[in-house]
Formats: C-alpha cells, structure tokens, sequence
C-alpha cells in the first residue's frame, strides 16, 4: 500500500488488516494422510476468529475449520479424503477484518500402502552395518525417505537420522552404520528400574517411511555391547561373577592372556567379583 503526502501538512496512513498468506507444508500428498498448513496474519489482535475452508477441484467442500489466531499465526492440519477431486485448496477468511486468501492448489495423489518394514537382524553390535528393506505399493515416486527413531516406552521417539532410498517396482533396499551415541552409564539398570516398577530394557530401534508420510513401524532392533576386563595379579584357578545391567549373572574364567571377555550383554553398568564357591564360605 503506497501513500503520498506533501511537506507542511498533517495526513493519516491507515493499513488494513490482511490475511499475508495460506500455505500447505507440501506440493504433493496422499489420499488418508494428513497434511499441515500455516496461516500468516498482519494487523490482527490475538484471538482473531478465523475460518478454514478447503475445497476440491469441483468446488466441494471437504474441511472446515474454526479457531484463534496467536501471534499473527495459526497452524492446523487437513485429513485428506479418498474422495477427492485433485488438486485442492484452503481459504482463510479473517471474519471480523472481512479479509479471505487462498492457497496454492495441493495436488492429491492416490492411497499408498507401506508393509514389510523389516531389519536384517534383531540385534545390532557397535559400528555393524544393518539392512532395511520394505515395500510402498501405489507410491509413484522413484525416491522416499525414511526416518530412523530410538524407541521409548513413553511414546516420545528420538530421530537418530534420516536416509534417503531408490523405490523400484514398489520396493526399498538399503544399508545404515549403526553408531551407538552418548554413554550406556546413564542406562538405567534392572535394579534401578524395580524400585519404580518398570523392567530392563535394551536400547531399541525402529524405522519407519516419513516422505511420504506412513505409520507403519518395522521390528524392534536391540543394541547388545560388550566388555573386557583386564585381571591383575590374578590367583589360579579363580573365577569371577559378573551381573550385566539386566540382573543376569554370569561365572567365568579369565583368558590365558588374563582377559574376562563377555559379548552380547546388556548394555549399561554392572559388577564385577571374585565367585566364592559355597563350600568355602
């Protein structure tokens, strides 16, 4: 908006309220997903009503919407219906201020169906390289990405990373570098965990396809480790008791170099003891 005025007089600039714009997050979805939007809003009071319209290519309306602006923003997301006509749109009407705007169309495509989302092992040792495999029937990409999350019995996965795979004849193949992060000393043990009546667990880990968007998860993958422990000094013939992070308990023996060496055990702290055989107690 452009106003002019001339020197030596007193003049009123007024702008308009003004809905700047609504956008999809995406160009392109799926039928049975969900799809955000974003709505930038000028000279608005927070709790501006605002409506959400969206409509297909025929002009039906498929979603409507009532809310709060906050902040000159508001934020919504659609499920799209499998009968739509593509594209579709979204309009916003600012219902006080009397100002509408409407987005750029988003192009619907036909239901996908992920499966088969599978590791090529169930556990996984320090700097192993796993596989992934999976398939995503109707998808008409040739790419997809997927996303890799540490698993938690709360339900608030940690992304690890992303990986981008080729998809063929519906179809996804590829490798990932297991890289454990951070310390097992702050894995809580079994013992820990009884005195809030929880049980050991072992780090997991899960993918699942994020571009485009599914909720399908493959199998758990746990992280199994490994210790070594040097004796000193040791006296013949001794053995010694271990108990890993998940309660187990193991008697063994060092090696002929005097190494006590334990694979695949539970990661996180445990102990470590001279056995003293009953008889001599």
């Amino acid at each position: 908006m452009l106003s002019t005025q001339q020197t030596n007089s007193k003049g009123t600039f007024r702008k308009k309220s003004e809905i700047v714009y609504i956008r999809w997050e995406r160009a392109i979805a799926y039928v049975d997903s969900k799809v955000n939007f974003e709505v930038m809003a000028a000279l608005v009071g927070n709790g501006a009503e605002i409506t959400i319209t969206g409509k297909d290519a025929k002009g039906k309306a498929f979603f409507k919407e009532q809310g709060k602006v906050s902040g000159g923003k508001y934020f919504g997301n659609v499920n799209l219906p499998d009968n739509l006509k593509s594209p579709v749109t979204l309009t916003a009407e600012l219902v006080k201020y009397q100002v509408t705007k409407t987005s750029l169309p988003l192009t619907v495509m036909p239901a996908i169906t992920v499966s088969s989302l599978k590791w090529d092992r169930s556990q996984v040792r320090r700097k192993e390289k796993v596989g992934l495999t999976g398939r995503i029937v109707g998808y008409k990409g040739v790419s997809a990405m997927l996303t890799i999350f540490k698993f938690s019995e709360m339900g608030a996965h940690l992304p690890i990373t992303r990986i981008p795979v080729a998809v063929k004849e519906g179809k996804f193949q590829t490798e990932w570098n297991f890289f454990f992060k951070g310390s097992t000393k702050v894995i809580p043990t079994a013992e820990e965990q009884k005195k809030h009546g929880d049980s050991y667990s072992k780090p997991s880990y899960f993918f699942c396809v994020s571009d485009p968007p599914s909720a399908v998860k493959s199998n758990l993958m746990e992280f199994v480790d490994s210790v070594n422990i040097l004796v000193i000094n040791p006296v013949k013939d001794t053995q010694y008791k271990v108990k890993t992070a998940d309660d187990n308990v193991s008697v063994v023996s060092p090696d002929a170099q005097q190494w006590v060496i334990l694979k695949d055990i539970a990661p996180g702290r445990g102990t470590f003891k001279v056995a003293i055989p009953d008889a001599k107690k």
